[in-house]
């Protein structure tokens, strides 16, 4: 029968293949998994004042573009040598990837002659000859991405502000000059060529504001992006600000892939809607719905390096395990002598066959909160309101959640592998056999719908594991008040700051001993001392945190972003450092850890 239904999927590909080969269209989407930016904003000028936004631009987008899947080195009030090693660096990171390069700016610039240049944050002019050896050519960035010879580049520059040494030069012109974009690039500029841009009067300057508001937008190609964005800043600067661009682009790039292009399409349309000789994807279209494992298995063999062979593989062990429990347990009998625990089921009244999947799944889970096994592989729900949501056995893998409202979700049985839970609120979420972004089980919820009856079941009823300690207990504080009580009283044992922001905290001393910190932002937070003996900082952000002589005995670490952290003097015993980034990484001992310093060159 697998051998049959094989030789039908062989068949089936042979039948995809000369359709693709004969439709050709101009214009193709990019696709790769390969995004990598480089994010700078200066702001801190020693000789030109201080503007209020381009650092904090520069965070908000970098921090955006990670949760896009870009991986980005962000640097904020750089001198001259800082940026010219950062830009070289992202050159030779590029060159041989066929990805997507981004290039952000915000900060002072200018141009000379011609010739736009961005100005570090030590350069002191006085005269138009000093900045060209002083200031960092555009046309020298230009140069690094082209030469990479990647598929695509985009640059940004916020950086139209006034001359701050307009006085010291003969002549100036405003703004900066107009470039056109070399084969395969697209230049943004924050206000039209010879035009100034103000720095802002929020938290973010208003071309930066509009552009985070629209780069997360689902389905939305690049110039569309910034055609919003040029449309909202015209609007909201009563025409005084209108943003420029220019294209040589011949591909449709998107930041935020259409949720509709996460779901199948029927097979007889996948080829006339792909544009691509991707095979691989093609067929895992065709596949990726069914519930026959052969299929699956098929799949997996023909494209053992196919980007969704993870997925396949996740299915195929899900359609396995269905079966496995549908088939009666009568050779393996309950225990008699230890009582027995039932998980909480979910609701009967909802339907548990044949769930929903994709666009469908997400516009009942927005339209009555309740969506029972869906399935929302990487469903695009970031900021989305699911206040007492019922998620219960969802498939939420990969899903974007950050700053989603979970408060009070039902998700006993999820899968959460892989999800973004950036900053989202999960103040009294219950949790039962979930599975989370690292890959841990959460159990902390489990007796609150356990019954102490047997089961009425035929196959053996599972007593699950009490509370892992590294998971704050139900009793503990969680969400808005824990924050609130550690930034107050720097103590918090056994909290649940899931996901909390602590970025640059000051948390010296502070008692975190077995709180649950998981996926936490700590980046830049002052750590020194601090007790975290049995606390949950798997993944956390904790990227040039201070960590000296503090307390991570028996400490989850694992997948933790540690690079740039200091660590001398502090107590790693028993600690689980698996997966976790390294990366000049100071370890207790002095010394210097390097080991994933390549991932990043």
């Amino acid at each position: 029968m697998i051998r049959k239904h094989f030789i039908f999927f062989v068949l089936l590909l042979l039948l995809i293949v000369p359709t693709t080969w004969a439709q050709e269209r101009a214009i193709r989407p990019v696709e790769t998994n390969i995004r990598q930016a480089l994010v700078i904003g200066n702001a801190n000028y020693a000789h030109a004042g201080v503007l209020r936004n381009p650092a904090n631009d520069a965070r908000a987008i970098g921090k955006t573009l990670s949760q896009l899947g870009f991986q980005v080195t962000t640097l904020t009030d750089a001198d001259e040598r800082q940026m010219d090693q950062a830009i070289r660096k992202f050159g030779r990171q590029l060159r041989g990837n066929n990805g997507v390069g981004l290039f952000y700016y915000a900060g002072h610039g200018m141009q000379i002659d011609g010739e736009n240049y961005l100005l570090p944050t030590d350069i002191n002019p006085s005269n138009e000859t000093d900045v060209s050896y002083d200031a960092v050519p555009v046309g020298k960035l230009l140069g690094q991405m082209k030469d990479a010879g990647n598929g695509m580049n985009v640059v940004i520059l916020d950086a139209c502000r006034n001359n701050p040494f307009a006085r010291s030069f003969r002549s100036s012109s405003n703004g900066l000059a107009q470039v056109v974009a070399p084969t395969g690039s697209f230049i943004s500029y924050a206000t039209a060529p010879g035009d100034v841009a103000a720095d802002g009067e929020g938290d973010n300057g208003l071309f930066t504001e509009k552009l985070l508001q629209h780069m997360t937008t689902p389905g939305l190609r690049l110039e569309e992006v910034f055609k919003r964005v040029r449309a909202d800043v015209q609007q909201d600067s009563n025409n005084k600000q209108v943003p420029w661009d220019s294209s040589s682009v011949t591909g449709d790039f998107f930041f935020a892939p259409a949720e509709s292009e996460r779901v199948a399409a029927p097979a007889e349309s996948v080829a006339a809607s792909e544009s691509t000789q991707d095979f691989a994807t093609q067929a895992w279209d065709v596949v990726k719905d069914s519930d026959d494992p052969s299929l699956l298995e098929g799949f997996i063999k023909m494209f053992p390096n196919a980007p969704q062979l993870n997925l396949a593989r996740l299915k195929l062990m899900a359609l396995n395990s269905s079966v496995s429990k549908e088939t009666p347990a009568s050779s393996t009998p309950p225990p008699k002598t230890e009582p027995t625990v039932q998980k909480p089921s979910p609701p009967t009244s909802v339907a548990t066959n044949n769930a929903l999947a994709g666009e469908a799944a997400k516009k009942r889970l927005l339209e009555v909160k309740n969506c029972v096994k869906c399935d929302l592989t990487k469903a695009d729900l970031n900021g989305a309101n699911l206040t007492n949501a019922d998620l219960s056995g969802a498939n939420l893998y990969g899903a974007y959640l950050s700053k989603a409202d979970l408060s009070g979700a039902r998700l006993y049985g999820a899968n959460l592998r892989g999800a973004r839970l950036y900053g989202a609120n999960l103040n009294e979420a219950e949790f039962c056999d979930t599975k989370m972004p690292d890959g841990s089980i959460n159990n902390n919820d489990c007796e609150k719908g356990a019954v102490s009856t047997p089961s009425t079941k035929t196959e053996p009823v599972v007593k699950k594991p009490s509370p892992s300690t590294s998971v704050a207990t139900s009793k503990a504080l969680s969400g808005e008040a824990a924050k609130m009580r550690l930034l107050e009283n720097f103590e918090c044992f056994g909290c649940n700051l899931m996901s909390a922001y602590l970025e640059k905290a000051n948390l010296g001393k502070a008692n975190l001993g077995k709180a649950n910190l998981l996926g936490a932002d700590l980046r830049e937070a002052n750590l020194t001392g601090a007790n975290l003996s049995g606390a949950n900082l798997s993944g956390a952000y904790l990227r040039k945190a201070d960590l000296r002589k503090a307390d991570l005995t028996e400490t989850s670490l694992v997948g933790a972003d540690l690079r740039g952290a200091n660590l001398r003097g502090a107590n790693l015993s028993n600690s689980k450092l698996a997966a976790a980034r390294f990366c000049k990484t100071v370890m207790p001992d002095g010394s210097l850890n390097n080991k994933n310093c390549k991932l990043y060159n």
